[in-house]
């Protein structure tokens, strides 16, 4: 039970950073309520199953920027999630660093909020 609590709370929280993602100019969430929930679900099943993958793999750069790398980390979850749904477009290098620094802020508050 605690863990689908835990499950629900880093859901919410994702669907609203990824809802104020879509007012950095140059990003776009297509089809509402809807397309939001699907591009939520897809994020927190990619945070859940291939970020540890990614940060056993960049642990060395991890290591070496004290922590920045974990940027480079939620860069790429992004850039997979917009490959991988039509419900998401980010149209360039700049909304996509400020989409990941906005993401990473969203990942700060969840790991405060699950302890």
């Amino acid at each position: 039970m605690k863990f689908l609590k835990q499950f629900l709370i880093v859901f919410l929280l994702n669907a609203a950073a990824l809802a104020l993602m879509a007012y950095i100019p140059g990003v776009t969430i297509q089809s509402g309520i809807r397309g939001l929930l699907l591009i939520t679900l897809i994020f927190t099943a990619l945070n859940i199953f291939v970020k540890p993958i990614l940060k056993i793999i960049l642990s060395p750069i991890i290591i070496l920027t004290l922590g920045l790398g974990l940027l480079l980390i939620n860069a790429v979850i992004l850039f997979v999630l917009d490959l991988s749904t039509e419900y998401l477009t980010i149209q360039g290098v700049l909304p996509l660093v400020l989409a990941t620094l906005l993401i990473s802020a969203a990942n700060f508050v969840i790991h405060i909020v699950k302890k």
